[in-house]
């Protein structure tokens, strides 16, 4: 979740810096992947089963109106935004909302995309679970083949068949969990350090590497780290992982908000961009962190009002 706060400081004169720029274009490798990763994992895990056609309706239902409305709240506040901000005039607007509805990595809020394709995955997952399990993993294999197969961006499906094989191999690893515990403690190291030199080449360029393979890397790469006695002491790094949803959905927002404070007061006269873009990678993770934390607790006085 931080490293997708720190992908989101993507501001023209943020893009030239020597560091920050090849990171980025590095991350982008594999962070979104690792999302969906871990994203496949926790609704393979908390899965109930549906046995009707109505319950099916039911499970769209609530799951759309934990999406949809704040999809569409955001991406309309989005093109008020960039009206507001002169980067396309009224005559713009139909062709941003047609971007909202069947293409929203073109649109405004572009990184709403997210939930766009999450719902389309939703809605095949009770269709996956009443299949064989033998037949999934020849799913998986097929959905790794569509990752080298250009898409269009209709209906998001550039993004589906980049980012189906990763999710549904989170979901695997939620079905296997016994066999990932064995193997992890055995292979995370290796992996680690592969993933290592994947972040020097970022400045040496020794060699292309498709992102199919970084992506896998870091996947290991991270579950390992994640899984050590150190990582679990810190409740920081717990309270983000609980509260990644609230951080996600606003943390463009409030970067964007610093990000012109940055320029009209004159602050970056005196900060380097490279210093602030840690200060907005910072305040992108906290901020909406500590909003969740307070809606949190609000809402439960009401209820137990």
């Amino acid at each position: 979740m931080v490293l997708v706060v720190f992908g989101h400081n993507y501001f023209e004169d943020f893009r030239q810096d020597a560091i920050y720029g090849p990171l980025r274009d590095f991350l982008y490798q594999f962070h979104m992947p690792v999302f969906m990763f871990l994203s496949g994992f926790l609704v393979f895990y908390a899965y109930r089963p549906i046995e009707s056609v109505k319950a099916y309706r039911q499970y769209l239902f609530k799951r759309g109106r934990k999406f949809i409305p704040i999809y569409f709240l955001l991406s309309v506040f989005y093109i008020l935004t960039d009206l507001y901000l002169k980067k396309y005039g009224i005559e713009d607007v139909p062709a941003q909302i047609y971007k909202m509805l069947f293409s929203p990595i073109r649109g405004s809020a572009g990184f709403l995309w997210y939930l766009y394709v999450l719902l389309i995955f939703y809605a095949v997952i009770p269709l996956l679970k009443i299949l064989p399990r033998k037949l999934l993993y020849l799913i998986a294999l097929a959905a790794f083949m569509l990752t080298f197969v250009p898409l269009p961006y209709i209906f998001s499906l550039n993004l589906v068949g980049k980012y189906f094989f990763f999710f549904i191999t989170g979901g695997l690893m939620a079905d296997h969990m016994g066999f990932f515990e064995t193997v992890l403690p055995r292979w995370g190291l290796p992996f680690l350090c592969l993933f290592t030199l994947l972040w020097v080449n970022v400045f040496t360029h020794t060699v292309t590497v498709m992102y199919q393979a970084t992506s896998v890397a870091g996947i290991v790469s991270i579950l390992y780290v994640s899984s050590s006695r150190w990582v679990g002491k810190i409740k920081l790094l717990q309270s983000i992982g609980r509260h990644s949803f609230y951080i996600y959905l606003l943390n463009s927002l409030v970067i964007g908000i610093f990000y012109l404070v940055y320029h009209r007061v004159g602050l970056d006269s005196c900060i380097p961009p490279r210093i602030y873009i840690v200060i907005l990678t910072i305040l992108g993770t906290m901020l909406p962190l500590w909003f969740s934390i307070i809606e949190g607790r609000l809402s439960g006085r009401k209820s137990d009002g």
